[in-house]
């Protein structure tokens, strides 16, 4: 049995890497001033962890002990496959791509005031909307809920709804 502990390295390697690309990621959010960017940690955590047990099993696997420069090197190059590999995966054809999967939501220009005739309210939507009613059994009764779909494509839709309460609840005292 050898004696220089790949997997403690590993777990070393793998914890300093987590620490570096969380602190990097850091930077480049205050750098570029958005705080729509958002860290996935667990996303950070298989890009620093994955490639350094990797090194470890190829340094337990190794027939001679491996230096931490080495580990640290092979880490790194793991590390960096790992992130392109990912990159690859998350945008498969480039921006060329015409999947809808990752496609932002349409902006729609024109919206149009809707108000329903028995809902008595109103609402912006961006096309007139179809309706759809079910009937539903509450514990006061039977009621009617309404809801307006306005689609735009067959994934993206906007939509509102109400439901009358059955006349004579006692909203202040409930069953």
């Amino acid at each position: 049995m050898k004696s220089d502990r790949p997997f403690w390295k590993g777990l070393v390697c793998g914890g300093v890497l987590f620490i570096f690309i969380v602190i990097f990621l850091r930077l480049l959010v205050l750098i570029e001033h958005q705080e729509s960017h958002y860290i996935k940690y667990g996303h950070v955590f298989i890009a620093a962890f994955v490639p350094a047990m990797l090194a470890s099993i190829w340094a337990l696997l190794s027939k001679k002990i491996w230096t931490w420069t080495r580990f640290v090197i092979v880490s790194l190059i793991f590390c960096a496959l790992c992130i392109v590999s990912a990159a690859i995966a998350i945008e498969p054809f480039g921006k060329g791509n015409n999947s809808d999967s990752y496609a932002s939501p349409p902006i729609v220009n024109h919206w149009k005031r809707f108000t329903p005739e028995s809902g008595g309210f109103s609402v912006p939507l961006p096309n007139s909307p179809k309706e759809q009613e079910t009937s539903l059994e509450s514990r006061y009764g039977k009621t009617t809920f309404h809801l307006f779909i306005a689609e735009i494509k067959p994934l993206d839709a906007y939509a509102v709804g109400y439901s009358d309460l059955p006349t004579g609840i006692d909203l202040q005292n409930p069953k």
